[in-house]
């Protein structure tokens, strides 16, 4: 019998199971169980924000830290440096601190199916991307990557 928990692992020949992530969309950072869910509905709940999306960033060995992907409402006329304080400042307010996004990119749209869904996971691979890229650059030029 075996107890299904979301949690993906590898079995090796020794028959130990070892922990590769998990298969929905929560996720671990700074310490943390991470729900984007959550923290997407605060977001949404600010007059200036039109829809957003919660993934990890790889953070090189931090682990990852909580990124929001935000469609702003059209015409707010707010400078996106002073919505993304006003953002974090809302976030901060409404759930615990450790849940504020310490990055926020303003996008158009957002990846969706074809009934609404915000698709996670391509914005997951994106950030996933982003990070080798510049892991890649970095060692290029002979230097560390990520931030430690």
């Amino acid at each position: 019998d075996w107890f299904l928990t979301g949690d993906m692992v590898s079995m090796d020949e020794d028959g130990y199971c070892w922990f590769m992530g998990r298969v929905d969309d929560v996720f671990r950072a700074g310490g943390y169980r991470i729900s984007p869910v959550e923290i997407e509905d605060c977001l949404k709940l600010h007059p200036g924000v039109k829809s957003a999306a919660v993934v990890p960033k790889p953070q090189g060995a931090k682990g990852h830290v909580i990124k929001a992907f935000v469609v702003p409402v059209q015409d707010s006329g707010q400078d996106p440096a002073a919505l993304q304080a006003a953002l974090q400042a809302h976030v901060r307010e409404r759930l615990a601190t450790w849940q504020t996004p310490r990055e926020i990119e303003f996008v158009d749209r957002l990846p969706v199916t074809a009934d609404g869904q915000i698709r996670r996971h391509v914005l997951r691979a994106r950030e996933q991307q982003r990070s080798m890229l510049a892991s890649a650059r970095a060692q290029a030029r002979g230097k560390p990557s990520g931030k430690a």
